[in-house]
């Protein structure tokens, strides 16, 4: 399906600052060439919460079509004109996963249903919130990279004044100058973010420093994998790997992780690093081994 010129209508509340498809929110209209087109978006009465599948039996074939399409779109960060809360500057809406990116912080939340809900149609979900801060860090702003063609409506109350149109998303963002020497990258992916850091070239590997908030503890197993304690159980981000490039060939370069604090953690250096190049560290955290 192309996305070329494709509007994605979201009838958005607000869930620890995240947007959640309404089932309280009246039906999108479809024009003739299948887009979604405006409709009014009353608030929904009492506390928001993600959409059960409860909320999808109540939703219009309309609505149903605007949801679908925002599960096949491509993971894209969304830029924040007003429809959450103003720390948020980018973030990923997922069912089960969403991810916003704020000044030098990353905040995590994932949402899956309790064992123990015996309601199929409407389960009971748990909510586990937690955020990610680099220590030492310099106040960024990330910005969105290489803006993609998909626009995304939002639709809050009855007052369209407060509804945001063509809200821009793009294929990553970049948190520059993050730390001297330090550029952070931020890609997009269906379950979370795969980041980047980007070393100028004799920057000390140890620099980057970073401390988790709402988590219970932290620890690295024998394999150097970082194990990160939550209510939801392990999450695991996976032994860094880490290059450097000269001439078009890329070599390998040893780092692992160091415990920096009781919930803080940092990279490494195990083996030579070539001073006159830059380095480049790829750790990958693993979200949806957790969320529904």
């Amino acid at each position: 399906m192309t996305m070329r010129g494709y509007y994605i209508v979201v009838a958005a509340v607000l869930v620890f600052g995240f947007a959640a498809i309404s089932s309280g929110a009246s039906a999108p209209s479809v024009d003739s060439s299948g887009v979604p087109a405006a409709a009014s978006a009353p608030a929904p009465a009492g506390p928001p919460a993600p959409l059960t599948r409860q909320g999808q039996d109540k939703l219009s074939p309309q609505q149903r079509q605007a949801v679908q399409a925002l599960g096949a779109a491509p993971a894209l960060f969304t830029e924040n004109k007003g429809q959450w809360d103003a720390s948020i500057r980018y973030a990923i809406i997922g069912r089960a996963v969403n991810v916003a990116l704020m000044d030098s912080a990353i905040k995590f939340q994932l949402v899956k249903p309790r064992i123990e809900s015996t309601d199929a149609k409407n389960p009971v979900r748990d909510v586990l919130t937690f955020t990610l801060a680099f220590e030492g860090a310099k106040t960024v702003t990330p910005k969105g990279v290489d803006e993609a063609v998909s626009k995304i409506r939002f639709y809050r109350g009855s007052d369209p004044k407060k509804w945001q149109n063509g809200v821009s998303t793009f294929k990553s963002a970049v948190y520059e100058n993050l730390y001297d020497g330090v550029t952070l990258n931020v890609f997009p992916r269906p379950a979370g973010v795969k980041y980047e850091f980007h070393l100028s070239p004799g920057t000390p590997v140890d620099r980057v420093v970073m401390k988790y908030d709402g988590i219970d503890g932290l620890s690295i197993d024998s394999t150097g994998s970082l194990h990160i304690k939550t209510a939801f159980g392990d999450l695991v981000d996976s032994a860094p790997t880490a290059w450097q490039e000269a001439d078009g060939k890329r070599t390998d370069v040893k780092v692992k992780f160091r415990m920096a604090g009781e919930k803080a953690y940092g990279f490494e250096a195990v083996g030579a690093v070539d001073a006159a190049l830059p380095v480049v560290i790829d750790p990958a955290i693993k979200l949806e081994e957790h969320a529904e």
